[in-house]
């Protein structure tokens, strides 16, 4: 099951003892093996570093003494990561999330707080895009595709051995759409998964939590099938390649297709693993 207590956290003791005592209840419900109990940590919210190991610290604590046995997770973006080695690009992502550098969430990973930890991927994509980077093949300049920042993101993280810290896992962003239908076509949804979910999987990424199962954002439903459960050429192609055994997905009970039940019997499809949200 999934939630985000870091609101909760800094609006004080009183509703942040409540938020965890509701957390603590519903985990201990039949079929969950575990929290994911903060989303895009640092990112948000908090004042100083150290505001933030402070949260993961008593969170994972409280969590931990009241659910034995239970995996903990929390959920991380890191936007300097997808820049490579291009230093405006860098630059700007460090003024974008202060908080969320890789220095500042290693320091986080360190608190050993959470057994899994989900890196946002699939956002920014605009910023990236401003920022190029030599053609591997010409040499001349490109911008920062999907595909490169992944890539680059997927190095990074390689290399700075967060998997001793915690399982690592991707969380995917770029694969839903606005709408009732995807506008893309079997080459188009192919290559957005190429780009997002087999970069991550080449680079060692063990599991990926797909967003955007009839998700609200900005007052606006986003979907990974078609409306009504509809299957689209995305869906087609995540289904036909086998990697059920490494996919998630976010679902919201109060916000589905045809309820829960047949939502989530669609899902399974093509996921194994499901994070409710609280």
């Amino acid at each position: 099951m999934e939630t985000d207590l870091a609101d909760d956290y800094t609006a004080g003791d009183a509703r942040f003892t409540a938020a965890l005592d509701a957390v603590i209840a519903a985990a201990k419900t039949p079929g969950v093996i575990g929290v994911k109990f903060a989303d895009n940590l640092g990112y948000t919210g908090f004042t100083s570093p150290g505001d933030v190991t402070r949260f993961l610290t008593r969170a994972g604590g409280a969590l931990r003494a009241a659910l034995p046995g239970k995996r903990l997770s929390i959920g991380v973006v890191v936007p300097e990561l997808g820049c490579g080695s291009v230093k405006a690009c860098i630059q700007a992502m460090r003024a974008k999330a202060p908080l969320a550098t890789k220095e500042n969430v290693t320091r986080y990973l360190k608190t050993r707080a959470a057994d899994r930890v989900e890196i946002s991927t699939g956002l920014f994509g605009r910023t990236y895009r401003r920022h190029h980077v030599p053609d591997p093949k010409t040499g001349k300049p490109t911008p920062i595709t999907p595909a490169l920042a992944a890539r680059a993101q997927w190095m990074s993280i390689r290399a700075l051995e967060w998997d001793t810290l915690a399982q690592i896992g991707a969380r995917e962003y770029g694969l839903a759409h606005t709408g009732d239908t995807s506008a893309w076509d079997q080459a188009a949804a192919t290559t957005q998964i190429d780009a997002r979910i087999g970069t991550a999987i080449a680079l060692g990424v063990p599991t990926i939590t797909l967003w955007g199962h009839q998700a609200v954002d900005d007052n606006q439903t986003y979907r990974l099938l078609d409306a009504g459960l509809t299957p689209n050429a995305l869906w087609t192609t995540l289904t036909r390649q086998g990697l059920r055994g490494r996919l998630a997905v976010i679902v919201d009970a109060a916000s589905t297709e045809r309820g829960i039940t047949a939502d989530l019997a669609e899902l399974a499809k093509a996921v194994s693993e499901v994070f409710l949200l609280l």
